[in-house]
């Protein structure tokens, strides 16, 4: 898997509620997203106007999370609650360590958005929905702030975020993250062996890389805190020495007032 295009993605997860908040894109173009093909033929509800309601990565309470929700006025959609076993639309982010590398294997189209990946596109026969040769390109939108490409439409339709009644973990946790990091992105991005020409098993290989990146990235973050609490306490401690230092030598300046005032009252009283 040298100089593959997984070298640059940390993980595949979706967007979270600070992401809404704070990405120069979803302020530019608003929350709101329209769907593909695919998520058409998975069930997904879509409003008039050709827009569904999406999850995102943020949890709010036991078992529900934050979704996207499109059936509003406001073009930039708003937050409703979803339960983990629910079915709403999935709209991808990509995070990279590296996203100038990453762009490489991407096509520009314009100045915020890139194709990079394909997806199938599904066709009808007999009423029964199966999936095309043919493949329809992924758009992303660029956020070089946070490094993450955004997919600009919903790809999955009508996805529970998590099966298991009694899930109480956190996204990277829950089945949806796991097909993403691993057979959905295996899917769009067709990566194969080069020998037996078969899908690479990345649950192992793929999972486990994301795990000790997240944990670097997390150990990374433990001694940024450390390092600053060691710095506030250094200079905690040279701020004590200096307001000492400073009030040793208001003592002296103290003590030699005092002594020359006992001395000016001596010499008076000899006079």
């Amino acid at each position: 898997m040298e100089n593959c295009i997984y070298n640059y993605i940390d993980e595949m997860t979706l967007l979270y509620v600070e992401d809404l908040e704070v990405s120069p894109i979803i302020k530019k173009y608003g929350m709101k997203a329209k769907v593909t093909d695919l998520a058409k033929s998975m069930g997904e509800i879509i409003t008039e106007d050709g827009y569904c309601d999406y999850w995102t990565a943020s949890q709010t309470s036991f078992n529900f999370w934050n979704i996207v929700n499109s059936m509003c006025f406001d073009s930039a959609g708003r937050l409703i609650q979803g339960h983990a076993s629910g079915g709403f639309g999935v709209r991808p982010v990509l995070k990279s360590n590296n996203l100038k590398e990453l762009l490489k294997y991407a096509t520009i189209i314009d100045e915020d958005r890139v194709a990079l990946g394909e997806l199938s596109k599904p066709i009808t026969m007999a009423g029964e929905c199966i999936k095309s040769l043919n493949k329809e390109p992924i758009v992303w939108f660029v956020d070089e702030k946070r490094n993450i490409l955004i997919s600009e439409k919903v790809l999955l339709g009508n996805k529970s975020m998590d099966c298991r009644k009694d899930f109480k973990g956190h996204f990277r946790d829950t089945e949806l993250y796991k097909f993403l990091n691993t057979k959905f992105m295996g899917e769009i991005f067709q990566i194969y062996d080069l020998e037996e020409k078969e899908s690479i098993n990345l649950d192992s290989t793929l999972l486990e890389l994301r795990r000790l990146r997240v944990e670097l990235e997390t150990v990374r973050k433990e001694n940024r805190k450390k390092e600053m609490l060691i710095k506030k306490i250094l200079d905690l401690q040279r701020e004590i020495e200096e307001e000492k230092q400073k009030s040793r030598e208001l003592d002296d300046q103290l003590r030699d007032i005092y002594q020359k005032s006992s001395e000016k009252v001596y010499v008076k009283k000899l006079n």
